[in-house]
């Protein structure tokens, strides 16, 4: 094939995972609405994204519900403890306003606590979902500590989804000009970028010894495996 040939051709990919990722956008807005529902969207939408990235998608709709539903019980659960810890917070927080002292203090300190907890968890835990197979708790002690083994990783994870709303937070202007871009395609673009790393994470832990079995899960092209229930001995990609 010529030169010209191969650009075009690149080209016509770029917008055809643009396409792709449009529907997605749309596809995961709506499998929102319920919020129950919302830990098994981001899953649906990251087993597409990370597949996407390997150019091993399949049809959106199919490849999108198809994974919504395989991982719908094990990402409610998931998702059902990070709304417990959120409404604990929130709790926290309106107790606060009546509270001073050391009282005001030790619910300070929980709560930095507990954010800390989160921001270490959830960049990877819905990813980890979409690919393994784990209980709920094992799930999340395993998005923690990856997170942890691996903060390069994690930085750029955690700033590509903290940055919007930091921006937001500056300025009502952005949000404003900006929330449509959200409902048709700035998520599904987040989640792409995302998986560019989140892949990496997967290899390396498919590639760590003592780290992988076998079980059965969604991937055609590969062979996924079980995340163990221990994944220290998974060394640091930034070292």
């Amino acid at each position: 094939m010529s030169q010209g040939g191969n650009v075009k051709l690149t080209i016509f990919q770029k917008f055809e995972k643009f396409g792709d990722l449009f529907f997605i956008n749309i596809l995961f807005v709506i499998s929102c609405i319920p919020i129950i529902t919302i830990g098994a969207a981001f899953t649906a939408m990251y087993s597409f994204t990370t597949k996407l990235v390997r150019d091993h998608e399949g049809p959106v709709w199919k490849s999108y519900w198809s994974a919504f539903r395989k991982n719908f019980v094990p990402a409610t659960k998931a998702w059902l403890v990070i709304l417990l810890i959120f409404a604990i917070m929130f709790v926290e927080f309106v107790f606060s306003y009546s509270t001073a002292g050391f009282g005001l203090a030790l619910l300070l300190g929980i709560m930095a606590i507990e954010a800390v907890f989160l921001s270490f968890t959830l960049p990877l835990l819905f990813p980890l979902i979409a690919r393994y197979e784990n209980t709920t708790m094992n799930m999340i002690k395993n998005s923690f500590v990856i997170c942890i083994s691996n903060l390069g990783s994690w930085f750029y994870l955690f700033f590509i989804w903290v940055l919007p709303i930091a921006l937001y937070a500056s300025s009502d202007k952005i949000l404003y000009y900006s929330w449509p871009l959200w409902l048709v395609i700035l998520i599904a673009v987040l989640a792409y970028a995302s998986s560019m790393v989140i892949v990496k994470i997967y290899d390396k832990i498919e590639s760590a010894e003592g780290a992988t079995a076998e079980v059965k899960k969604y991937e055609e092209e590969e062979k996924p495996h079980k995340l163990a229930d221990k994944v220290n001995s998974i060394k640091s990609e930034d070292e």
